[in-house]
């Protein structure tokens, strides 16, 4: 609920119910009418403040009403288990640092795309266990950020004693060289600026996988 105390959840989730055919292209007509609706009853004046406070609720509940609709549709689920199968051979095989950056395009799929899939499947999951695995493997994607490039990032205030990106050793006075060079501490500005948004995506991965597992209670009136 929005804190001007529109229940936005239940208005979606009342209007796809009513809807004489739930395919997807149906509820995503729904969803941007919902969208310009909201915008319409948007006072001139409304702070930008507000504004975004009032979209992100609406967006919220909109993922959520989607992410149970689309967890009951066959064909989609068969695309889930594979993408959610790729992403755990991708980490079974996958050895990446905890201190360090990586590109999202190394991932299997968009990343989108593979925690709505995992969304999904938690919503159908039958056993806790499969729950656990699902949450804990949507956490293990935080540091993996679009605009990354080809090599590992560390993070800042990563040991500078080791050679930077994963090179073989270098001689002292080189390795010496590196770290004081621009580009090193161009990289070091980079990592703390990643890391802020690493952090907020983290967040709200966690806020989404949350929502997910309620949904999945709620369906089963736990």
């Amino acid at each position: 609920m929005s804190r001007a105390g529109r229940d936005y959840h239940s208005l979606i989730a009342r209007a796809v119910e009513g809807l004489h055919g739930s395919t997807r292209d149906y509820r995503l007509a729904l969803y941007q009418r919902a969208r310009t609706a909201q915008l319409n009853s948007f006072d001139p004046e409304i702070s930008e403040a507000e504004f975004r406070r009032e979209r992100n609720a609406l967006e919220q509940a909109i993922r959520q009403v989607e992410t149970k609709a689309t967890a009951a549709d066959d064909e989609q689920a068969k695309k889930d288990s594979k993408i959610v199968s790729d992403y755990a051979t991708f980490l079974e095989e996958t050895t990446t640092r905890p201190d360090c950056f990586y590109d999202a395009s190394a991932l299997p799929h968009p990343k989108e795309t593979i925690i709505a899939a995992i969304e999904r499947e938690i919503v159908r999951s039958t056993f806790e266990e499969d729950v656990d695995w699902l949450r804990s493997s949507a956490a293990f994607m935080w540091n993996f950020l679009e605009g990354i490039g080809p090599y590992p990032l560390p993070f800042p205030g990563v040991d500078t004693s080791q050679p930077p990106r994963g090179r073989s050793e270098y001689p002292l006075d080189q390795l010496r060289r590196i770290i004081g060079s621009p580009e090193f501490q161009r990289d070091v500005e980079r990592s703390a600026n990643f890391l802020t948004i690493a952090e907020e995506e983290s967040n709200e991965v966690e806020r989404r996988i949350a929502a997910a597992i309620s949904i999945r209670r709620a369906a089963r009136g736990a």
